[in-house]
């Protein structure tokens, strides 16, 4: 599997937060194809661009050999989807789609850009799942 680069996230207008709870793909890299129908929120304007800027800052590390996500985030502009991703803070990884491709990203899960991260996803959730 190829390597992800969330730094080279292009300028995005909106991002779709999808609740990955309860699917059960076959494959680690198959939330996002599983979750066609989970819930989801679409965000723009500030949040949308604070998410996307949380994104490209999610600091390298290594992983852990498992995927819990609790969301997947969709990033678009003009209504193009751009990549997709379920990300995992327990597991230190995501799982990217990208044109067609699939990706891998690991991540610092504790560091306080990841954690801003989180905690912003968490509460946007809370409001709309």
């Amino acid at each position: 599997m190829d390597y992800y680069a969330p730094s080279q996230l292009p300028d995005i207008d909106a991002v779709e937060l999808v609740d990955l709870k309860g699917l059960q793909p076959n494959l680690v890299s198959g939330y996002m194809e599983a979750a066609k129908n989970a819930p989801f929120v679409r965000v723009k304007g500030d949040t949308a661009q604070q998410i996307a800027h949380l994104w490209r800052h999610l600091p390298p590390d290594g992983q852990m050999r498992c995927h819990y996500p609790p969301f997947g985030l969709r990033f678009y502009a003009d209504n193009k989807l751009l990549v997709q991703g379920s990300v995992c803070w327990e597991c230190n990884n995501i799982h990217a789609e990208e044109n067609g491709k699939n990706l891998v990203y690991e991540f610092d899960a504790q560091h306080p850009h990841s954690q801003e991260l989180l905690i912003l996803l968490q509460l946007l959730a809370k409001q709309s799942f």
